[in-house]
C-alpha cells in the first residue's frame, strides 16, 4: 500500500526535497521547465550518496513556466491599478455642470 503524499517540500539551491517530511529512499532528479524552453535539472538528496548504492532515480518534473509567467503578469496588473489609482486621485475635479431641460 502506497503512502498518500500530503506536502513535499523542495530547496533546490540546496538539493533537498522531502515528501512528507521526510528524504525519499531513492535518489531524485528535479526537473523545472522554465519559459523559453531553459530547463533546468539537479539531483536532490545525493549528499553523502551514490547511485551506485542508490541506483534507482526518480525523475520529477515542475513546470514553473506558468507560476513565472503569472507573477510577470500580476506586477504589470498591480502597476496599472496603481497608476489608475494616482490617476483617479490627482484629477482635476471641476464644478458641477447643471443641465437645463430645451423645451
Amino acid at each position: 500500500m502506497s503512502e498518500r503524499i500530503d506536502n513535499i517540500f523542495i530547496d533546490y539551491k540546496n538539493g533537498i526535497f522531502l515528501v512528507n517530511g521526510k528524504g525519499p529512499d531513492c535518489l531524485v532528479r528535479l526537473t523545472i521547465k522554465q519559459p523559453g524552453g531553459w530547463d533546468i535539472s539537479r539531483l536532490m538528496n545525493y549528499k553523502n550518496r551514490s547511485p551506485i548504492d542508490m541506483p534507482v532515480i526518480a525523475d520529477v518534473t515542475i513546470d514553473a513556466a506558468e507560476i513565472l509567467e503569472a507573477e510577470n503578469l500580476e506586477k504589470i496588473r498591480k502597476m496599472i491599478r496603481t497608476e489608475f489609482n494616482y490617476a483617479a486621485q490627482t484629477q482635476c475635479k471641476t464644478e458641477p455642470v447643471s443641465v437645463q431641460d430645451e423645451r
